[in-house]
């Protein structure tokens, strides 16, 4: 069995478990307009608590505040603050999930061009003593869950004891003016799942919990009953509106036959987003209206951080048997009536299990689902299996120049490997996209009858990650006067963009994320193309577990760069 134990977090509205659930029983708000950024009256989720006040004192005159010693960047004050919160001994295995990382030196204009992710797990590795395990999770706003049920797996399948699952994001001007370009932010304050919801407001926080195979013997925690992923391939920004896969994702997390006893939803507050997400909600549990809510009415949306959050919120509300009102609700969205309630609610005593849900751009969907230490669920099975271990089936990478790839497109399609209609938007993507999309249709059409779309899991890895598209779009952005961001350049910024449009012009429904850390860096070296004998038996010497999760029969890996592109398919033989 899986448990989750000795949450911890950092955000607007309380540093402990504790005190952050009584405020969101409470019904509280955290918004307020940062110091650090001017948001044009913008309210944000902010953690004023980590504010280097000095650097806002209206007594210090300009040249004094430029005098100040170098600050820290502001993810960094984030999990500083959450390391005093957990315990002196940690797991040596780190995941930590975030979206945009160490942004600040982006803006900063810092040289060489940062890459931004990468430069926070860097400093995550020496803060919580990883040095020699530590991954990257960046599945855009899924990453956090996603996090958690890597960790699962990894512990389930014996190949570690624990791990420590981190999940950080920072308010910051890049994110807001982005999410801003694609009108996805509301000018008033988020109202999730209600029938004049007009958008999202973002929020920073900092959270932790360990992942481990001993059963607690005091403290916060909850079993980790089961987990399901996927992807709708349906549109980098716009979910399926029938919420179709995002229901296949709760239908894999659920053992059969079982209801939870409470949602804890992505709800954004969006008109899309929570339109899907109770289509998905109405699929998988056609009979029942579930108690529903989300704390981005609370605190907004803190990115990598918000699936860790959600996780510690079910924790305390399977210990409380109480379930936090939604904040913001004044009339309840069609499908919502009966599920949401603008008053906390007490759950019966027999309420065992919680469902919490994250969804991301390019429709990466994760259903995670929590109950208490020790009630047996009917028709619950292991989370993980023990595979054999995978074969290299094949190899395609694409180093032809610009000018060709429309032209390699248009053969593949004209050769039905790809469709015309899921690769409309191709001449229009980024260099890293096209050679994606290309070397895995490539793969596809050499793997022939034994490539199953349904069964397939695609993972991003060591590619050029954001280190290119990140200050692109912020000097776009500067250029145009900082009126308004494009949404073009902003969906780019994201590391998991490539391997989604992969997702999307192949039809690919299975789970989906970006993974990055020292062992790939080792293991797929930068700017190589092929693979040495050495370099394949290292693949096959157990690291791939990593790579993987046990709920697909294929591994597609895609390292993205501007340059090139690799794709690798990993086999299993059917269990």
């Amino acid at each position: 069995m899986i448990y989750l134990t000795f949450p911890a977090l950092i955000t607007p509205l309380g540093d402990s478990p504790e005190l952050f659930f009584q405020a969101l029983l409470e019904g509280r708000r955290g918004f307020t307009c940062p110091l650090h950024f001017e948001s044009h009256g913008r309210r944000l989720g902010v953690c004023h608590q980590i504010d280097d006040h000095e650097e806002f004192d209206e007594r210090y005159t300009e040249e004094e505040r430029n005098s100040l010693p170098p600050r820290l960047p502001r993810a960094h004050r984030l999990l500083n603050a959450l390391r005093a919160k957990l315990p002196d001994n940690l797991p040596q295995r780190l995941y930590l999930a975030t979206t945009v990382g160490d942004i600040d030196l982006v803006t900063a204009g810092g040289v060489p061009e940062p890459d931004s992710p990468q430069s926070l797990l860097a400093y995550a590795r020496k803060l919580f003593h990883a040095e020699e395990e530590a991954l990257l999770v960046s599945s855009a706003c899924a990453s956090g869950q996603r996090a958690i049920c890597l960790a699962a797996d990894a512990v389930a399948r014996g190949e570690i004891d624990s791990a420590l699952v981190v999940g950080c994001d920072q308010t910051s001007e890049f994110v807001t003016s982005g999410f801003g370009s694609l009108s996805a932010l509301t000018d008033d304050l988020p109202r999730p799942y209600d029938a004049n919801r007009s958008g999202m407001t973002l929020g920073e926080a900092a959270a932790a919990v360990i992942v481990t195979a001993e059963k607690p013997a005091s403290g916060l925690s909850a079993r980790m009953a089961g987990y399901g992923e996927s992807c709708d391939a349906t549109h980098i920004t716009a979910p399926d509106a029938q919420g179709t896969w995002l229901a296949e994702a709760i239908r894999k997390a659920m053992p059969e036959g079982l209801c939870p006893n409470a949602v804890i939803g992505h709800g954004t507050g969006t008109i899309y987003n929570d339109q899907a997400e109770l289509a998905a909600l109405q699929i998988a549990f056609p009979s029942h209206r579930l108690p529903l809510f989300s704390l981005k009415g609370n605190i907004g949306h803190t990115l990598g951080a918000t699936g860790v959050l959600q996780v510690i919120a079910g924790m305390e509300i399977l210990a409380t048997r109480q379930f936090p009102p939604q904040a913001g609700l004044e009339t309840p969205a069609q499908g919502a009536k009966n599920a949401v309630a603008a008053t906390s609610r007490r759950l019966p005593a027999d309420a065992h299990t919680v469902l919490s849900l994250n969804a991301g751009f390019g429709g990466l969907n994760n259903a995670l689902l929590l109950t208490d230490l020790d009630i047996p669920l009917q028709g619950e099975g292991p989370i993980a299996k023990t595979l054999p271990r995978p074969e290299l089936l094949d190899l395609e990478c694409d180093t032809t120049c610009e000018e060709r790839l429309g032209e390699e497109r248009d053969a593949l399609v004209a050769r039905g490997v790809l469709s015309a209609e899921n690769t409309a938007d191709f001449r229009r993507a980024s260099l890293a996209v096209k050679h994606a999309i290309l070397a895995a249709a490539k793969l596809k059409e050499r793997m022939g009858n034994a490539w199953h779309t349904e069964e397939i899991t695609v993972i991003g890895y060591e590619g050029d990650g954001v280190r290119h598209s990140n200050p692109a779009y912020w000097k776009d952005y500067i250029d145009h006067g900082r009126r308004r961001g494009r949404g073009t350049l902003f969906v780019d910024t994201l590391a998991s963009i490539p391997l989604c449009e992969v997702a999307i012009a192949l039809q690919l429904h299975g789970p989906a994320g970006y993974l990055q850390g020292k062992s790939f860096d080792e293991l797929f070296p930068p700017r190589q193309v092929g693979l040495t004998e050495p370099q394949m038996d290292c693949i096959n010497d157990n690291r791939d577990l990593r790579l993987r999760t046990s709920k697909t029969r294929l591994t597609l890996l895609i390292s993205a760069h501007a340059e090139f592109a690799a794709a690798f398919l990993f086999g299993i033989a059917r269990l």
